[in-house]
């Protein structure tokens, strides 16, 4: 079972917020929520959002692709 089988995404504020989320599922949620808000801070520039997060623009794209996050 994938990933995003076992944590399909979420908007990220209720998930990183639950106090009784595990671990895993709260990690995923505030990186979600990180990604997109560079990604908004960016205009949706995805190199430039990469590096405000201090990420390679592929590991940036990668980490989009497994949130299922389409810009």
């Amino acid at each position: 079972m994938s990933d995003e089988e076992r944590d399909p995404p979420s908007n990220g504020a209720a998930v990183a917020d639950d106090p009784t989320a595990d671990l895993r599922s709260r990690v995923r949620a505030y990186e979600r929520k990180l990604l997109l808000s560079a990604l908004a801070a960016a205009g949706g520039n995805q190199r430039k959002a990469a590096a405000t997060l201090g990420l390679l623009p592929t590991t940036f794209h990668e980490k989009l692709k497994r949130h299922g996050i389409r810009p």
